[in-house]
């Protein structure tokens, strides 16, 4: 049985740069998710071809180049604002081209308020899984999906909004494709969300993870060693001690 690996990253829109900045989208680093493979930047147009052929099977879309102007109209409009995308592709041992993958999956991050918070708060949206290669060896991207979106919010969305809660997602109750109540349970029960009751409209269900941000470890100030000199009074080399 060949071993699969993944590679697993979340790629931040440059949302304040100028027009044509903002079609490069640039890795986060992070050392829990260490890439080879995936680039430390990809064009807007290449992330919406993988998630095109993704999405071609997951959600069963059939408009690929209607998918293509939705998915870049969400990634540079204004309102809700697509934030990040997190990717996570699996590879064989000898495959190392970034679209040779046989397993994989994807989510969006926005900011929304869905209308009812008070605060637009980190989303969940375009959740997908595509296996590429029907393996016996395949891992689970969809978890390593979920993991690093929840670290990218606690480590580093929640320091820069104090508002941030939490990791928040909406169910369609009656999708095209699948069940609203399978994947009510799916989340909850898999991902720790839980159902916001009070707010389910006639379309959607909405859930939230409530969180905390990951306390920021201090940096520690280095003892500054001075380096050796010559001493005006003894006229030799001073010899400088380490504590």
């Amino acid at each position: 049985m060949e071993e699969i690996f993944y590679e697993c990253a979340i790629y931040k829109i440059n949302q304040r740069k100028t027009s044509d900045k903002k079609e490069i989208l640039t890795k986060i680093s992070m050392k829990e998710y260490p890439c080879k493979i995936l680039p430390k930047e990809i064009t807007m147009d290449e992330m919406i071809h993988i998630l095109v052929n993704m999405q071609q099977v997951c959600f069963k879309e059939e408009d690929n180049e209607g998918n293509k102007t939705r998915l870049k109209e969400l990634f540079l409009g204004e309102n809700d604002q697509t934030i990040a995308i997190a990717l996570c592709l699996g590879y064989k041992s000898k495959n190392d081209k970034l679209l040779d993958y046989v397993d994989s999956a994807s989510a969006t991050l926005q900011k929304h308020n869905h209308g009812f918070l008070p605060y637009q708060q980190p989303t969940i949206n375009e959740v997908c899984r595509h296996k590429v290669e029907k393996l016996d060896s395949l891992g689970s991207p969809t978890n390593n999906i979920m993991n690093i979106l929840e670290l990218y919010i606690r480590a580093t969305l929640m320091h820069s909004n104090k508002h941030f809660d939490g990791m928040y997602l909406y169910v369609e109750k009656n999708p095209e494709h699948g069940s609203g109540e399978f994947l009510l349970k799916y989340y909850g029960n898999k991902y720790g969300f839980q159902e916001m009751k009070e707010k389910e409209d006639n379309e959607y269900y909405y859930m939230k993870k409530p969180l905390q941000a990951i306390p920021k470890i201090p940096k520690t100030k280095k003892k500054r060693v001075r380096s050796p000199s010559k001493s005006p009074n003894k006229g030799g080399t001073r010899k400088v001690y380490k504590s």
